[in-house]
């Protein structure tokens, strides 16, 4: 049954002060290479339903569109944020299960060849 009790967090998370982090084409190549669907269903016995928010199965997940209020609050810092947090709630990709989505690696080796690795 939905009752929007938000669910704990799990992951793995980037240490944003190693400097080969900060650059944010390689966080999302590393996100574009990790085979959530191959990992869940060959290691994890399919027991897990991909997170997409830290808020996960709470009123205060990002869905679709930030709603006038949210532009409200966030217009002050528009110069500071990245265009992405006034567009549609970002998720993670979805890979074709096999392990090596060649789709998804290519894109991630691009950007890490314009990261300079």
């Amino acid at each position: 049954l939905p009752d929007e009790t938000p669910s704990g967090a799990q992951g793995w998370f980037l240490n944003m002060r190693r400097a080969k982090f900060q650059d944010r084409r390689v966080r999302q190549a590393l996100t574009l290479a990790f085979d959530f669907e191959w990992t869940n269903r060959n290691i994890f016995y399919d027991l897990y339903k991909r997170t997409e928010s830290y808020f996960e199965n709470s009123p205060m997940k990002a869905r679709g569109m930030p709603d006038a209020a949210e532009i409200a609050l966030l217009e002050p810092f528009r110069d500071d944020l990245h265009a992405d947090v006034f567009g549609e709630a970002v998720t993670p990709p979805v890979s074709d299960g096999s392990g090596q989505d060649r789709r998804l690696l290519r894109r991630a080796a691009q950007l890490l060849d314009e990261a300079g690795w």
